[in-house]
């Protein structure tokens, strides 16, 4: 999987970018790539781009508590907002969204950049 992680001065916002096959051990580079910058600039919103992933066939429903674990270990604030742009695994990022909710974090799926775009910013 390739990712890059930059800010996006117009959103105020840093933008995490995927595509390729996304697992565990992907998705927690994303993450804490995303958490550092999130961390060093002091931001409060985060726009993943995972539209261009898939997710691993190997990856389990219950994986999803794992991916909780990470974004907890990662340092990112409970007061971050992040969207998450996707087109694969709706049931698995529907479910990780419900548990990142329950966990007090605020994330929240779209299939709709422009959406995401405006709900981020908001």
């Amino acid at each position: 999987m390739e990712i890059s992680v930059e800010l996006n001065e117009e959103w105020q916002a840093v933008v995490a970018d995927a595509s390729g096959m996304i697992n565990y051990e992907e998705a927690t580079k994303l993450i804490y790539a995303a958490a550092s910058l999130l961390n060093s600039t002091g931001l409060q919103r985060c726009f993943f781009d995972v539209s261009k992933t898939h997710l691993d066939p190997q990856l389990a429903m219950t994986e999803m508590f794992i991916f909780v674990s990470v974004f907890k270990s990662s340092g990112i604030s409970k007061s971050v907002r992040m969207a998450a742009l996707y087109t694969d695994g709706e049931d698995f990022r529907m479910h990780l969204e419900k548990s990142m909710k329950y966990e007090g974090f605020n994330l929240k799926h779209f299939k709709d950049k422009q959406e995401a775009l405006n709900w981020l910013c908001r």
